[in-house]
């Protein structure tokens, strides 16, 4: 029975890693186009023309790079944390020493503890996503 659940959980992460990833590796690709128009309204503002809308534009790109840059933050940390409790689950279900077996059940209740901690921070981390996208493409 544990040894089944640590086999879910460890696929859940492994599923969880993936995911996080894939979000991460979709607002780099919005950071660093939204770098290149920024680099180019640099480069119209450093040719002498101060117009308020390009200037308006910059800092309006130089916000939405950080923001989208927080939030890969929190991927980044939520991704490493998949990837540390995977390798912990699969030596606890396969490679777990003879030794140590009075500890596996320990091991057990702290790897569905911090998993359950990790999937908050997971959902927290989309329900931002979320919520920005709602602010951002809100039409006033």
């Amino acid at each position: 029975m544990m040894s089944n659940i640590i086999n879910d959980i460890w696929n859940f992460l492994l599923i969880q890693m993936g995911i996080m990833l894939s979000l991460f590796t979709l607002l780099y690709s919005f950071i660093l186009s939204k770098k290149d128009q920024l680099l180019e309204l640099s480069f119209i503002i450093k040719q002498g023309n101060k117009d308020p809308l390009q200037v308006q534009r910059q800092n309006n790109a130089i916000k939405y790079i950080k923001k989208l840059k927080s939030f890969n933050d929190k991927l980044v940390i939520a991704t490493v944390l998949s990837f540390c409790l995977s390798i912990i689950a699969w030596m606890v279900d396969r490679c777990f020493f003879l030794s140590l077996v009075e500890y596996r059940e320990t091991i057990f209740y702290i790897l569905v503890i911090t998993t359950s901690i990790l999937v908050l921070y997971s959902i927290r981390i989309i329900f931002l996503l979320i919520t920005n996208y709602r602010r951002d493409t809100k039409i006033t």
